[in-house]
């Protein structure tokens, strides 16, 4: 037998070796999923935290009590009065922080100190 014989009936029997990326692939796998599905969990526990799970309390709309009186759940005077008072809390909140964004530096409180009612350091 030759070398050439020898060395092509070597590579017959053994094995072909394996890739190092099919080694490593379930491996990666496995490590992007439980990467996703610790994202997946902090997220839920931020929202549950927060509260923020479910359905937001939002009260109702205008289009909300318009629809309500669509429906001939709401008179005219139930839909007139809910209207104003929803309208008058918006402009409260309007107004106060107007109020409170616009109010220049000279207005602002501050404390002031007398010099004359400091007393001296002791030594």
């Amino acid at each position: 037998m030759t070398w050439l014989s020898t060395s092509l009936a070597a590579t017959d029997v053994l094995p072909a070796p394996k890739s190092t990326f099919a080694e490593i692939l379930p491996v990666l796998l496995v490590l992007v999923g439980v990467v996703f599905a610790g994202f997946i969990v902090i997220s839920v526990v931020r929202k549950w935290m927060r509260g923020d799970v479910g359905q937001p309390d939002q009260g109702f709309t205008l289009s909300d009590l318009r629809r309500l009186h669509r429906e001939g759940k709401l008179s005219d005077e139930e839909l007139e009065r809910a209207e104003s008072q929803m309208i008058r809390k918006v402009r409260a909140i309007a107004d106060n922080s107007e109020a409170i964004r616009i109010r220049p530096k000279s207005d602002l409180p501050r404390d002031r100190i007398d010099p004359e009612s400091v007393p001296e350091p002791e030594e």
